[in-house]
């Protein structure tokens, strides 16, 4: 088992999963020969099938192993049925969920929610909603007409949707004009304070905030958008939008620090926009639109997240008044898009210079440095500074490295083992 085994054993066991994990010994006696630490130092040398057979031998060895090996469940549909997961975000070891089902809902500390018909969760009848159900699902929502558990280690949300090829955004069977109007009841009663948007059509940015409750992001701390070269548009368009801002009202956020936006090329090579139209490829104007336009969103919702400060209203039991956000806001794998999409047309055909992903970055950051006085005017050149400095650029594998991918990919998506 090796690294994967050490990576679990690192922690010491508790007494009966409590909701900080931190405190407390598994219990001995009669049910276990051995002591704690030794319960911990046999996973260095277990494979994981012989990790799966110990957590089935008794209370004791369940209580000291289970929650080090579930830490996040995944919801989704399956032939008309809403389905989970339970699985370890390292090692990717999945479990029936019928293996943690009592204590799931305090092992969760992330909830990946992938696409799924509206119609299974808001039936008209809670009789035709427990039939949509699995018994796994009920583990974690609990049975009819019960509020779902709080999910006292709950962090995270990672939210899956269509992308451009569907216009359904996360609910797969409502209408394109109305499926904004419809919150998802798979959503985690606790707020997170990290939500992760993978492929979301960039038409529905402005809508995420209707698919939760108004007051659900304010605990964010961070919030990543991974931007997939298939989400430009429909029917030929080229939606560049990335909106930062989407939750209702716009409101500031004072606990926000971190946005996140990360250009994804799960294969490698150039980041590219995938054509809609009949023709073969994107002319080079429409390329340069999408790319112009996708900076401009990106920077307006940008300055819209940093400011103004809020009112001078007090935080409801706290003595203090709400604060400006101070978010910084990190674009990731910026070299990997085309030059195709900003580069002059004769420039595009110089390959030397562009073989280098610095040399690919440097011009997105400094097309991006040259929207600010565009964006802003030159009254506010402070302003302007003091924003740009909150702004960083780095390459897919120095965010890997930072540890920042954790909450947003999975290890063999990032090439790590799993």
């Amino acid at each position: 088992m090796g690294a994967a085994a050490s990576s679990i054993a690192s922690v010491a066991p508790v007494d009966a999963i409590v909701p900080d994990k931190a405190e407390g010994q598994a219990p001995t006696g009669p049910l276990s020969p051995f002591p704690p630490e030794i319960i911990d130092a046999m996973l260095d040398y277990l494979e994981w099938p012989e990790v799966l057979a110990l957590l089935r031998v008794n209370s004791v060895f369940y209580s000291a192993i289970a929650w080090r090996v579930v830490d996040r469940v995944r919801i989704f549909e399956r032939d008309g049925v809403l389905e989970l997961e339970a699985q370890h975000t390292e090692q990717r070891l999945f479990l029936p969920p019928r293996v943690v089902s009592k204590w799931l809902p305090v092992l969760v500390e992330q909830v990946d929610i992938y696409p799924h018909a509206a119609r299974l969760i808001h039936p008209p009848n809670w009789r035709m909603y427990e039939q949509h159900k699995s018994p796994a699902l009920e583990a974690l929502c609990g049975p009819k007409r019960r509020a779902q558990p709080d999910l006292p280690s709950f962090r995270t949300l990672r939210l899956f949707f269509g992308g451009a090829d569907g216009h359904n955004v996360l609910h797969t069977d409502m209408p394109p004009y109305e499926q904004h109007y419809l919150s998802c009841l798979m959503a985690p009663t606790r707020r997170p304070t990290t939500i992760t948007l993978r492929d979301v059509p960039a038409k529905a940015l402005k809508h995420l905030h209707s698919l939760l409750p108004d007051d659900y992001c304010y605990l964010l701390e961070r919030q990543v958008h991974v931007i997939g070269p298939d989400l430009v548009g429909e029917h030929g368009t080229v939606n560049g939008t990335i909106y930062l801002n989407w939750w209702a009202g716009g409101r500031a956020l004072t606990k926000l620090e971190s946005a996140e936006v990360v250009f994804w090329t799960p294969t490698g090579g150039e980041w590219l926009p995938i054509p809609r139209t009949r023709e073969a490829e994107w002319s080079h104007g429409l390329l340069q639109r999408w790319f112009d336009r996708m900076l401009r969103t990106l920077q307006m919702s940008f300055i819209e997240l940093s400011g103004p400060a809020p009112p001078p209203e007090l935080v409801p039991g706290t003595p203090q008044p709400r604060q400006q956000p101070q978010v910084r806001l990190t674009i990731v794998n910026a070299g990997a898009i085309s030059p195709a999409c900003y580069a002059r047309p004769a420039d595009v055909t110089q390959p030397d210079k562009w073989a280098s992903y610095r040399a690919r970055e440097d011009a997105v950051k400094a097309a991006f440095d040259d929207v600010w006085t565009s964006t802003l005017p030159p009254t506010l050149g402070a302003k302007r500074a003091q924003l740009a400095q909150r702004v960083r650029f780095v390459s897919l594998d120095e965010w890997v490295q930072e540890g920042r991918w954790r909450g947003v990919f999975d290890p063999a998506e990032v090439g790590l083992e799993g």
